[in-house]
């Protein structure tokens, strides 16, 4: 129960409304505390110290988010490569699939079934995986093996059939799952987009600053740092848990 809501919690955090809404309170308690009690804050900082603060900040983003960029890219090119990989070898079965059909019996109403879903197989494009409907291609040649009486020569002939129908089934599952976690990857580019704009603003208020200065009141010279102290903080946690999930994804064999 508390592991359930400790994820929900953290998947909360990770909303980009809830980072800007969580950064502005950050920021707004910072310039309340500046300018409603300047005694007892008794800051003393210049342009120079915000850039330097700005400027740290700035460096840990583009670290991070140099990290989520290269496993980002890493994760791409290894799948889209493997996808390549998978769907050759899916190609390459379908015509040893109709070498084995062609050296059956041309009278078996179930091979001629098995010889027209292998034809039909090798229209699939590799932009069209993941497939939805590969029962109901299968339906019709089923039907036959499970009705045929046409295997008193060899009873095994349906399993054998079947045998190379599975493997051609899992290549396309293969396919299909690396298809989903590319679009879950997708995830990552969207954090890591926020980090470039996140990273952005950061340099553009580092200019305003530098410009304006020094007519940028003490509040809001320090509510800008926090701000951005926070939102990055918080997209750090945001890197952190997608990490996290991948990596949990990847070892679910080691629990089953």
């Amino acid at each position: 129960m508390i592991k359930k809501i400790s994820i929900k919690f953290i998947v909360f955090l990770t909303r980009s409304y809830t980072q800007i809404f969580i950064a502005l309170i950050c920021a707004v308690i910072a310039y309340c505390k500046v300018y409603f009690y300047p005694l007892e804050s008794n800051y003393s900082f210049e342009f120079k110290d915000i850039a330097v603060l700005l400027a740290s900040i700035a460096s840990i983003l583009a670290l991070f988010t140099s990290i989520i960029y290269a496993f980002s890219m890493n994760y791409m090119n290894s799948s889209n490569n493997r996808i390549e990989t998978l769907f050759l070898e899916f190609k390459n079965f379908l015509f040893k699939t109709d070498i084995f059909l062609d050296s059956l019996p041309q009278n078996i109403s179930a091979v001629n079934e098995a010889r027209a879903l292998s034809y039909n197989l090798k229209f699939i494009k590799n932009d069209d995986l993941p497939i939805n409907d590969w029962d109901e291609r299968l339906e019709k040649m089923l039907t036959t093996l499970d009705q045929s009486d046409e295997f008193e020569n060899d009873p095994n002939l349906g399993r054998k059939i079947m045998e190379f129908f599975g493997h051609l089934e899992y290549l396309l599952n293969e396919i299909g799952i690396l298809r989903i976690k590319q679009i879950i990857t997708g995830v990552f580019i969207k954090t890591l987009f926020k980090g470039f704009i996140l990273l952005s603003l950061i340099i553009i208020s580092i200019l305003i600053l530098f410009i304006l200065y020094p007519n940028v009141s003490k509040p809001i010279m320090m509510s800008i740092p926090v701000f951005f102290g926070t939102f990055v903080s918080l997209l750090i946690i945001e890197i952190a848990w997608w990490i996290k999930r991948e990596e949990t994804n990847m070892l679910t064999f080691i629990e089953n």
